[in-house]
């Protein structure tokens, strides 16, 4: 081969090792969030917040459509500390809360 390459020859395809031709590239996805009240497209500028609210769909292109569910706070128990008296405050306990923290809670007190 080397005196091929010397005298301007090419070298014999056969002793080069075979390539496999290049794969194709996979197809473009498209991937919308749809708005459920009226079906359109959420915009691209809406804040996050407001964009991913329960009831919206999100639409993978050629793979799915997946319902955009919104972890509402919930507090399994709740119990009065001590004893309800005229003048005294009254302090809430919140047991089993779930996305949530207890300390986050606001209680509000109706008669």
């Amino acid at each position: 081969q080397q005196q091929q390459q010397q005298q301007g020859v090419a070298p014999d395809a056969s002793s080069a090792p075979a390539q496999s031709p290049p794969l194709p590239a996979p197809p473009a996805m498209t991937v919308t969030l749809l708005d459920a009240a009226t079906g359109a497209a959420v915009s691209e500028e809406c804040p996050n917040a407001e964009a991913w609210r329960a009831g919206n769909v999100l639409d993978i292109g050629g793979v799915g459509r997946y319902r955009v569910r919104v972890n509402a706070p919930a507090v399994a128990s709740v119990s009065a500390a001590g004893h309800p008296m005229v003048g005294y405050p009254l302090v809430g306990c919140a047991a089993g809360t779930q996305f949530c923290d207890a300390d986050s809670l606001r209680w509000r007190w109706y008669r």
